[in-house]
């Protein structure tokens, strides 16, 4: 009863604040509709990701998240129009509830942004995979966030790789264009066209081959692209060895055009704003030695698999 009466005074001497009160708790409830349509949205992609599945990929719905389209049940406005606080500290509660509302905004727009940024990651992946009229299945794919906390998505055409004896590890971000991701260049050689002299190297010459890094060109640098990328690239090797010694099963050795793969071999080439010092350090940081050509110091890196 004092409380009716209290808001009533309050009304007369135009101190209420109900409307206002409507509208933050109007505006809150519609906001956290918003962040469970977008956890869920979140979730489903998640999932998506970590199955590394080339066909599920293909299938997820690439569509944004707009914050002025997300559906609202507007009967959470009747529920909320009564309003429940207390009169003595009425101008208190709405200070708190305004508070509230400001860092329910912030983390709406923060998670649709990261949504998004996500969604177009995926999409340049696909945009990748349908460009080149693909039909292999055999795709390795990987994803990771950088030291950025952004989406990074790594793809490699395995079936590619073993028919031509070549193919690339193509890393796409939000910031690359589709058609210039970070790209590490891989191909195929037979040991016997390996000339670099490394010590203790089992180079069975007429049972193993190697990958030779042609080239490797990071958009994104000091982020954990080029990390990421190499950090895969022996797990990929194992894939490739596994569909070689498949195919290599079904057929006579002397029709053996493609052998498994011992080893990973390249040589260093500095670029306008890097230097042989940062190669040796990237390349030794995760896991792979650098030797000496003969001539110069650190010049090859070689490691086996």
């Amino acid at each position: 009863m004092f409380r009716n009466l209290k808001c009533i005074k309050n009304k007369v001497n135009q101190e209420c604040n109900k409307r206002e009160t409507k509208e933050i708790i109007y505006e809150i409830s519609k906001n956290k509709n918003k962040l469970n349509i977008i956890n869920i949205s979140q979730n489903n992609l998640k999932r998506c990701l970590e199955s590394e599945d080339i066909d599920k990929i293909l299938k997820f719905n690439i569509e944004k998240i707009d914050k002025y389209n997300i559906d609202y049940d507007y009967s959470e406005l009747k529920r909320n129009s009564l309003c429940k606080f207390n009169p003595d500290v009425c101008s208190i509660n709405i200070k708190l509830e305004s508070d509230k509302l400001e860092k329910l905004n912030k983390e709406v727009k923060e998670k649709i942004s990261v949504y998004n940024n996500d969604l177009l990651v995926l999409e340049k992946l696909k945009k990748h995979y349908k460009k080149n009229n693909n039909v292999s299945k055999d795709i390795y794919i990987k994803f990771a966030r950088d030291k950025n906390n952004d989406l990074i998505g790594l793809y490699f055409d395995i079936e590619k790789f073993v028919k031509d004896k070549m193919s690339n590890i193509y890393l796409f971000s939000k910031n690359t264009d589709y058609l210039y991701p970070s790209v590490l260049f891989l191909q195929y050689r037979n040991y016997i066209e390996h000339s670099v002299p490394i010590k203790n190297s089992y180079r069975r010459e007429f049972d193993y081959g190697y990958a030779l890094i042609c080239d490797f060109l990071v958009k994104d640098k000091r982020i954990g692209h080029g990390t990421f990328m190499l950090s895969n690239l022996e797990t990929i090797l194992h894939k490739v060895n596994k569909r070689i010694s498949y195919i290599n099963r079904n057929i006579y050795n002397d029709e053996r055009t493609i052998k498994e793969i011992a080893a990973v071999n390249g040589m260093l080439g500095p670029g306008e704003d890097t230097t042989y010092e940062d190669l040796v350090k990237f390349y030794n940081k995760n896991g792979y030695p650098t030797y000496s050509n003969g001539y110069i110091e650190d010049r090859h890196i070689y490691k086996e698999i």
